[in-house]
C-alpha cells in the first residue's frame, strides 16, 4: 500500500514547526520537516523525536530552484505522490513593521533597505510558495490538498494604494504570469524610490506578498479544477502568533496552526472552501474580515 505523505516547507520553527508536530500526531503518513540547511532540518526532528514523533528531515531552500528539485526528487522516488503540501516558508522584515505603524527604527534594522525588503520579501514569500508548489504539482495526488500562507492584513492593502494599483488589487481575472509581472513591477518600482508615486503604499511588501499569494491560491484552483482530481488548495491565514516574524507577539503556536490544519484536512470533494483566504473556518475577503482578528496595528500599538 502506498504511503501517505505531508510536506511542510519552513518547519524548522515557529508555525511550520507546529504544524509538522501536529500532523505526525493525527496525519496517517510521513511528514517532511525542511530546514534552511539539513542541520537545520536534523536538529528541529531530533526536537519532535524526544517528544515520540517521527518527522523526516530534508534541505530546503525555496529560493533555489536546485534544492527545490532535489526535494521533489527524493519525494517522486521514495513515496512516489504527495497529499498534502503546506507552503509555510516565509519572512517578514521587523523594520517595514515599525515604519509602517510610524514607530522609530533602530540603526542595525535601518541598515536595510527598502528595495533589499520589497525583493527578498518577494523571493521568498510569493516567488518561493509559487516555485514550490509549481515543482510538486505533478505529484499531487488525487483528493490532495494544498495550503499556502498568507495574511488577511492583504485585504487593507487596496485602502494604501492609487489609482490603477489600487484597482488591480480587485481584479478576478489574474493569471500566474500576470501576477509575476505585477510583483516584478513592484520590486524594480521600489528599487527605483519612485513607488509611493507610481501608487504603491510604502513599507507593505510583506502584505502585497501576501495578496499575491491569495490570488496564486485563487489561479491555481481554476487550474486543479480543470483536472478534476478533487485537489484543493486555498490560503491560510494563521492570524498574528508569536514567532520571530511577529517579534514574538500574538496567539500561540497551536492556535496559529488552525487555519492550516483545518485546510490541510478538507474531505473528498469538499465544495467550500476552494481558492478562497481562510482564518479558523472563515472565508476572508476584502469587505469580510474574520471575527476577533487582531491586527497588528491593535497589538503593536503599545
Amino acid at each position: 500500500m502506498t504511503k501517505k505523505l505531508a510536506l511542510v516547507t519552513g518547519s524548522q520553527q515557529g508555525i511550520g514547526f507546529g504544524l509538522v508536530k501536529a500532523l505526525c500526531k493525527s496525519f496517517d503518513g510521513d511528514v517532511i520537516l525542511t530546514g534552511l540547511t539539513e542541520q537545520d532540518a536534523t536538529n528541529a526532528c531530533a526536537e519532535l523525536e524526544k517528544q515520540g514523533l517521527k518527522p523526516v528531515p530534508h534541505q530546503l531552500d525555496v529560493r533555489d530552484q536546485e534544492s527545490v528539485d532535489r526535494l521533489r526528487d527524493f519525494i517522486k522516488e521514495k513515496y512516489g505522490g504527495l497529499d498534502i503540501l503546506i507552503n509555510n516558508a516565509g519572512i517578514s522584515f521587523l523594520a517595514e513593521m515599525m515604519r509602517a505603524r510610524g514607530a522609530e527604527v533602530p540603526a542595525h534594522l535601518a541598515a536595510t533597505s527598502r528595495a533589499e525588503i520589497a525583493a527578498e520579501t518577494m523571493k521568498v514569500n510569493f516567488f518561493g510558495t509559487l516555485r514550490v508548489t509549481t515543482a510538486m504539482t505533478p505529484l499531487l495526488r488525487a483528493h490532495a490538498r494544498v495550503v499556502q500562507t498568507t495574511s488577511f492584513g492583504a485585504t487593507q492593502l487596496v485602502k494604501r494604494m492609487k489609482g490603477d494599483k489600487a484597482d488591480a488589487l480587485l481584479r478576478t481575472d489574474w493569471t500566474t504570469p500576470s501576477l509575476c509581472h505585477f510583483v516584478d513591477q513592484y520590486i524594480k518600482d521600489v528599487a527605483s524610490g519612485e513607488h509611493t508615486s507610481l501608487g504603491w503604499p510604502e513599507d507593505s511588501s510583506y502584505l502585497l506578498a501576501s495578496w499575491a499569494v491569495w490570488n496564486l491560491a485563487r489561479v491555481q484552483q481554476k487550474t486543479f479544477d480543470e483536472d478534476n482530481n478533487d485537489v484543493i488548495v486555498n490560503a491560510a491565514c494563521p492570524g498574528i502568533t508569536a514567532t520571530e516574524i511577529t517579534n514574538f507577539k500574538g496567539k500561540t503556536i497551536e492556535e496559529g496552526c488552525e487555519s492550516a490544519l483545518y485546510l490541510a484536512s478538507l474531505p473528498h470533494e469538499a465544495s467550500s472552501p476552494r481558492g478562497e483566504m481562510v482564518h479558523g473556518k472563515f472565508v476572508c475577503g476584502f469587505n469580510s474580515a474574520p471575527p476577533g482578528l487582531v491586527t497588528s496595528e491593535e497589538l503593536f500599538k503599545n
